[in-house]
């Protein structure tokens, strides 16, 4: 990310870092899209998300950070997930149950027979199929919920 000076030159640049979160809306067309914000402009005074100026008419269903938990139906099932990782460069989300733990990278890689856990990676597209939304959980375990978007 380019510094520019009052003489409208660069006179530094900066990386912008791990993203900060994603944006999921839903855009005119009913789709729901996302859109990932860096460390960098997150912490931007008057950062504005690209979204907001391509898609005016867009809602944002939930903003998403990692380690967010999110509630959806997999199998059927409704489910609380822990969101490890954000991968807006490919669309996607990369989730797995709140209650699995250790190395999940190792464990997604260790045969069905040895470790049956696998990531649930997810694009937004499956998030809207899914009924998915933000939850919290409160420290004695109580999950509050929202409800499905509408």
């Amino acid at each position: 990310v380019a510094i520019v000076g009052t003489d409208g030159r660069a006179y530094k640049a900066y990386i912008p870092g791990d993203n900060h979160h994603v944006d999921i809306f839903e855009s005119p067309d009913r789709k729901w899209r996302g859109e990932g914000v860096s460390v960098f402009h997150a912490n931007q005074p008057k950062h504005k998300t690209k979204w907001q100026t391509d898609f005016p008419a867009a809602r944002l269903i939930m903003r998403i950070h990692k380690g967010d938990a999110v509630k959806l139906a997999v199998a059927g099932r409704e489910t609380v997930m822990r969101v490890y990782r954000l991968e807006p460069s490919n669309n996607r989300i990369r989730l797995a149950p709140h209650d699995e733990g250790g190395n999940l990278d190792i464990r997604h890689k260790t045969p069905n027979d040895k470790d049956p856990f696998r990531w649930l990676i997810a694009s937004y597209a499956t998030l809207k199929k899914a009924r998915a939304r933000k939850v919290s959980v409160d420290v004695t375990g109580r999950v509050r919920d929202p409800g499905p978007p509408k």
